[in-house]
Order: C-alpha cells, then structure tokens, then sequence
C-alpha cells in the first residue's frame, strides 16, 4: 500500500516529462514554419525587386536608339546592378526568365534588340551546355529556348538527335533543322523512327506556323519506305496544295495500309478530279470507317446527281460516323438532296429524324 504514492508519482512524472517533449517539439515546428514562412516572404520580395529592375532594364534598352549593347552595357547597367548582383545565380535565373518572357510578346526589331540582350549576358553558352546531360527535357527544353530566341544560325548540334530515341527530343530537333534553313524533306527523310499522329500534327502545326508557302520535292517523302512518312507527306501535299507529284496514285489507293488510303483519298478529294470515282464507291463496302468517311468527301467534292442514292444509303451504315458523314454529304452536294434530308426529318424512324435534325441544325 506504501508502494501506490510512488506508482503515482512516477506516472505524473513521465506523463509530464512527454507533455515537456511534445511542447518543445510543437514550439520546433512552429518555429521551423515561421522561419520558412519569413524566409519565403523575404526570398519572394527580393526576387519581385531584382524583377522590377530587371524589367525596368530591359526597358530602357528597347527605348534606346543611339547606342549599341555594348556601350549601352558600359553607361547604364550600374544604374540598375551592381557588380556583385551580377554575379548572382538568382539575379541570372530571373534575367534569362524575363529575356525569354519578353521574346514572347515582342515582335520586330524590338525581338532583335532582345535577341542581342540574350547574346551579351551569354545565356546562349548557358543553353548549349545542356546538350552535354543526357535528360531528354533538358535537351527539349534547351532547344526550345533556341527557338524561342531565334539564336540558331551557328548551332550545328541537332542533326544525331534527329534519331535520339525520345520522341519529344525528335520533334524539337526537327523543328530547329528547319528552323535554321534546311530542307523539309531532306530533313524529315532523315527520321527512322515511326511518327505517331501526335508527331505529325506538331510537325505540320510548325510548318505551317512558319509561314512557308510550298514545300519542294514532296514526291521524296511520299515515296519513302516508312509508312508513317508517306502519310505525312501525304497530308503536307494536302495542306500545301502541291499538285505536280511523282506517285502510283493507284498503288496507294490500295495500300495495305488503312492511314495510306485515307491520306490518299483525302488528297485526291482536295487536289485530284473524278476519275477514282466509280473506283473508290466499289471500295466502299471492303474498306474501314476512316477510309469510308474518306470516300465520302471524295464523293461530296466530286460526285454529280447520279451519286447521291450511293450516299442515301449509307444513311442505315452500321457505323454512327458513317451515317453522320453521309447527311453531311447529301446536304453539301447539291440543292435536290436536301429533299432527302427533308424526308428523313418527317418519316416515323426516331433515328432517321435525329440524324437529319442533327445535320440541319449544323449547317
């Protein structure tokens, strides 16, 4: 019975013991958070003042019109830095971020005073270095800030990566070999790797971004031996209008390839005449939905008034875009097969009458 104070005692003890520990922990934390929390503040004011300068910077070198970066370099930049901001790793990372910010949104001579604000600090040294890490973002990303800036006239180093397994890595090697004046064709001839339809729509999204009018020997990548290029080139002739081509056509109208067709099919519809015709409506029951809607805007863009029973009665296909296509097609060929339209609208079938409502409402 003596023995129960003690017991009692050593329990309050200990539970005060790690009251004591636990407080001195919560009194660490929240220390700790505080601390993070000011330091956060104070980084991130310190980042907005060395921004603002920065920008008010960049500023007064696009106003400037008498001196060159060099003497602008040598007279101003100790109104905004001292020498040793200069040599900070912060004050680098947030001038190469506003450079290329402001890149973005410049167009002109304005882009090219840019261009020599970037050239000066020797951020392009900076960029090239990342093509000795072998992280394949790295190297996307160090390609695109060179295309961003336009800095690749000198650059020679992306040719091998044209075959760098990395898909990602592929498309921004491209885009910069064209970039600095190579030869479309030549260029993407020189890709081993299959494309995907991601791939493709980049490269031509890029191509067309650049303006380019025509793209020459097109007949070189639609002949090529991967599949994937002579879609592509395929499409591009599309897109770009390109008439005089070396090609079997009928070869490639049945290609074992079901993408080959649909390419072919839709570049005959936009650049080609009729007489696939009769050969294509033979087709249709054999060929694949893609190659079917393919067919269909063939027959929308070439066929005549005996055509349009062919397209009516792909109205009952089993496949929703086909039926979908086909009112399409009635209602784009003629004034007389809007009677069709106007007929499957007023029957009893729910189906027929959503369809041709859907269609009408459309257009």
């Amino acid at each position: 019975m003596n023995n129960i104070p003690t017991h009692i005692q050593r329990l309050i003890f200990i539970i005060l013991v790690i009251a004591t520990i636990l407080l001195v922990v919560d009194s660490v934390i929240i220390i700790s958070i505080l601390s993070e929390k000011i330091s956060a503040k104070r980084s991130a004011k310190r980042r907005a003042e060395i921004r603002e300068k920065i920008q008010q910077y960049i500023t007064a070198w696009l106003m400037e019109e008498d001196l060159n970066i060099q003497e602008f370099m040598s007279k101003e930049i100790a109104n905004y830095f001292s020498n040793i901001q200069l040599k900070f790793k912060l004050f680098r990372e947030i001038l190469y971020e506003e450079i290329f910010n402001a890149n973005k949104v410049l167009l002109g001579d304005d882009q090219k005073k840019i261009k020599e604000l970037y050239t000066f600090f020797g951020f392009e040294q900076k960029i090239k270095k990342e093509f000795f890490r072998y992280k394949w973002y790295k190297l996307v990303n160090a390609t695109n800030d060179l295309l961003a800036i336009k800095a690749l006239e000198n650059s020679a180093m992306f040719t091998e990566l044209l075959d760098h397994p990395n898909q990602f890595v592929r498309l921004v090697a491209i885009k910069a070999e064209i970039s600095m004046g190579g030869d479309q064709v030549d260029i993407l001839s020189e890709i081993h790797f299959p494309l995907s339809d991601w791939e493709m729509y980049e490269i031509i999204s890029f191509l067309k971004r650049s303006q380019f009018k025509q793209i020459p020997n097109l007949s070189k990548l639609i002949n090529h031996e991967s599949v994937t290029l002579k879609i592509l080139g395929l499409k591009l002739a599309n897109i770009f209008q390109e008439l005089d081509l070396e090609m079997d056509t009928k070869s490639f109208v049945v290609h074992p390839n079901p993408k080959v067709r649909t390419a072919i099919i839709e570049y005959l519809a936009e650049c080609g005449g009729n007489e696939y015709l009769n050969d294509l409506k033979r087709r249709f029951a054999s060929e694949e939905e893609p190659v079917k809607i393919a067919i269909l805007k063939y027959v929308a863009l070439h066929g005549t008034d005996d055509d349009v029973p062919f397209i009516f009665n792909k109205l009952k296909d089993a496949y929703p875009a086909i039926r979908v296509k086909a009112a399409e097609t009635l209602q784009n060929m003629n004034s007389n097969s809007m009677s069709f339209l106007s007929y499957l609208e007023s029957n009893g079938d729910k189906s027929d009458q959503k369809l041709a409502i859907h269609v009408l409402n459309k257009f």
